[in-house]
């Protein structure tokens, strides 16, 4: 499934359509299901470098990217980026509640308590 989203999106840029703020976190959400951390977070970077808006769908499909006790660089990078939008309007309960999920599988318990 993953490459077909991926043929998808490299047919949108050959076909001369820029991909917008849904066909990025399509592919983000589709790297995080496929357990690829690394490809959803440089899918996220390349959205920023061109200048597209992330939304809430893009950044709890990140934080649902971190899943097990291992992840600790990713944690920490999920945890900055969740650091930098926790006081802005794209701050929901559905965000919060899946930073809970990475903190908890990830066992940093002490900032779930934050």
């Amino acid at each position: 499934m993953l490459n077909e989203i991926e043929t998808v999106f490299n047919l949108m840029y050959k076909s001369g359509i820029e991909p917008g703020t849904v066909s990025y976190n399509s592919i983000i959400d589709g790297y995080v299901r496929s357990k690829e951390f690394w490809k959803a977070w440089n899918c996220y970077k390349e959205m920023q470098n061109k200048k597209i808006t992330a939304d809430n769908f893009t950044y709890s499909s990140l934080i649902k990217g971190v899943t097990n006790k291992d992840q600790k660089k990713e944690f920490n990078i999920i945890y900055k980026l969740f650091e930098t939008i926790k006081n802005t309007n794209i701050a929901d309960e559905i965000l919060y509640n899946c930073m809970l999920d990475a903190c908890v599988a990830t066992y940093n318990f002490d900032i779930a308590k934050k």
